[in-house]
């Protein structure tokens, strides 16, 4: 019964090798390797020519199938990988370009700050010193002002009042009306908080100050 077994597979492996060019030697190793003689079978491979150069080019193209696989898979992961990088740097650049517009506009907000007090700071500045000049200017006017009155002789006053006016020298009980017309004014001084105080209005001061004391006296 086996050797009929065997004899169907023999005639198997023998129709299957029929165009194959391979003789008959084959089939009993085909055979050998079936019934698990393994040994014989290498053994016979490694002597038949056909069958291992069958098999050296199957490997070479499975070699060769796998290589263009893998190169296929590392094209497709460095693929991935360059996307994901060039991805990765416009977001990063994207990024970057925010932070920095964030940075000179809180740079530029800051500046014009800064820029703002110190021109407040600087009018402040321009304003107190102009300040200072006013009082100094105005204590000189002031002293002016009484340096005037005390140079004024008062017995020339009396004398010209007498001779020119026709006043007398006051009684106990005499009661003297004096009209004063309403042009008769002096200007000793004007608002220097408006109008900017300047050499021409000390001048003009002084030529005030003088007409009148002048007109008094005459």
């Amino acid at each position: 019964m086996a050797s009929a077994v065997k004899l169907n597979k023999k005639e198997t492996v023998d129709a299957l090798l029929k165009h194959t060019g391979s003789d008959y030697s084959i089939g009993l190793n085909f055979l050998a390797f079936d019934d698990g003689e393994a040994e014989r079978y290498m053994s016979a491979m490694e002597q038949s020519g056909v069958v291992l150069k069958e098999t050296k080019e199957q490997k070479e193209a499975k070699k060769k199938k796998i290589r263009m696989q893998n190169k296929r898979a590392v094209e497709a992961v460095y693929g991935n990988y360059r996307k994901k990088t060039i991805s990765m740097t416009l977001k990063r650049f994207r990024d970057f370009i925010l932070f920095a517009l964030a940075v000179a506009f809180v740079t530029a907000l800051f500046g014009l700050l800064v820029y703002n007090e110190a021109q407040i700071a600087s009018m402040n500045f321009a304003n107190n010193k102009k300040e200072r000049q006013i009082n100094i200017m105005r204590q000189e006017t002031s002293q002016m002002r009484e340096n005037i009155f005390i140079s004024a002789d008062l017995e020339q006053v009396r004398k010209q009042a007498l001779m020119h006016l026709g006043m007398v020298d006051p009684n106990d009980k005499q009661i003297v009306t004096v009209v004063v017309p309403k042009k008769d004014n002096m200007t000793t001084s004007r608002s220097y908080n408006s109008v900017g105080l300047t050499e021409d209005i000390i001048e003009e001061a002084k030529r005030n100050l003088a007409d009148y004391y002048s007109k008094e006296a005459q």
